[in-house]
């Protein structure tokens, strides 16, 4: 027999179905992040390209060029900050230029992992120092070609000059160009030399994009409430279950429901955002990315396309299985709504069978008695 669902239940299923729904929604989101884009081997592949690390070199050369110099205090002949980046760039060795990447990107992991506090997104420049003091001479010359030629009061200075501060911001005439990279070549060695052994990477990003005390304490209650979601999302649907498990057609059918509208919206939406996923990574992040160094927002850009695309790929997948599961359950309450329909039927035939046929009953003895008496009358009528 099918009990009814009562008023109250079904006000509660109603209210847990608006809980369930946003849960799952972002429940489905919980295994692509923590396993793809919290994840440094889903970086690998990215940062091996020669195009990201290419693109990183410029980045680099403007990090390490602001700890040389210390662009304030410049002298003005160093004042063309660009033009020395360009130089030092070229300079940079590969092997330690394409691990600085692979470095930062497991660095900056580890502090959203809570691995490591911000201030230690550091990396090691003894290779880097190396390369500079040794290439000094050469850097210096490079720098000093790059710079254009002094006007006659210019050259004037420049044949006066006896250190460093006194050249001015131009090329001066060969006599004294090869003075001027030597002192340049001497500036570059001290300072290489007093820079520390680790660098400290943290400049990079402005501190607008920097979280704060108060900003990562939310956010690790709120990641801590995302790993939570999938078993939320759970109890949920049990509750659900339990409240209509009166009626297991209804229960099968109301669930099932939600896995296909949810699926159905998300695989949708999904395969939307995956199509033009360039435009939508460009709506969401072009405007913080353009406070960054260099080429260091391009960089980013790829990254979030690459770790992008997979995410979306394993959301398609989840929203694909909890529809077949969807699909599953509304089968189910139809074949169980035919079987108890078709019972039904049954029943009223053998009732109108049973009404219909007249019921004949012959009445046999039950005791000893009976049947002797019953065994004489037989005798007496034959």
């Amino acid at each position: 027999m099918i009990k009814k669902i009562s008023v109250l239940k079904w006000v509660v299923v109603i209210l847990l179905t608006l809980l369930v729904v946003p849960s799952i929604l972002v429940s489905l989101f919980v295994l692509p992040v923590e396993m793809i884009a919290l994840d440094q081997d889903s970086y690998s592949e990215l940062l091996a390209e020669e195009s990201i690390n290419n693109q990183m070199r410029p980045v680099i050369a403007a990090v390490v060029t602001d700890q040389i110099l210390l662009a304030e205090n410049a002298y003005p002949v160093l004042s063309d900050v660009s033009k020395f980046e360009t130089v030092i760039a070229s300079y940079l060795p590969d092997e330690w230029k394409n691990g600085v990447l692979t470095e930062l990107v497991g660095n900056t992991l580890d502090y959203f992992n809570f691995q490591t506090p911000y201030a230690s997104i550091e990396i090691g420049i003894l290779e880097f120092k190396q390369a500079i003091v040794n290439n000094s001479e050469k850097i210096a010359e490079d720098y000093v070609l790059s710079l254009g030629t002094c006007l006659a009061e210019d050259m004037d200075q420049a044949s006066l000059a006896t250190n460093l501060g006194d050249f001015p911001a131009c090329k001066p005439g060969e006599n004294h160009r090869e003075k001027l990279s030597s002192l340049i070549a001497v500036y570059l060695e001290d300072r290489t030399n007093r820079l520390p052994s680790i660098l400290n990477l943290a400049g990079i990003i402005p501190s607008g994009l920097v979280m704060g005390g108060n900003t990562f304490y939310w956010y690790s209650i709120a990641r801590w409430v995302f790993r939570l979601l999938p078993f939320i999302s759970l109890v949920l649907l049990i509750s659900i279950a339990l409240l209509l498990k009166s009626n297991k057609k209804v229960m099968r059918a109301w669930i099932g429901r939600i896995f296909l509208v949810l699926a159905g919206l998300l695989i949708t939406a999904s395969v939307v955002i995956l199509i033009g996923l360039d435009q939508f990574i460009g709506l969401l992040f072009n405007q913080s990315f353009s406070m960054l160094i260099g080429t260091f927002g391009n960089v980013l850009l790829s990254i979030a396309h690459h770790i992008g695309y997979r995410i979306l790929i394993w959301v398609i997948a989840q929203s694909g299985i909890l529809f077949f599961v969807g699909l599953i359950l509304m089968l189910a309450s139809k074949y169980a709504r035919k079987k108890i329909s078709d019972g039904s039927e049954m029943g009223e035939e053998n009732e109108e069978q049973v009404v219909d046929e007249p019921v004949e009953k012959a009445i046999s003895p039950e005791t000893l008695e009976e049947i002797e008496q019953a065994e004489q009358e037989n005798g007496v009528s034959d």
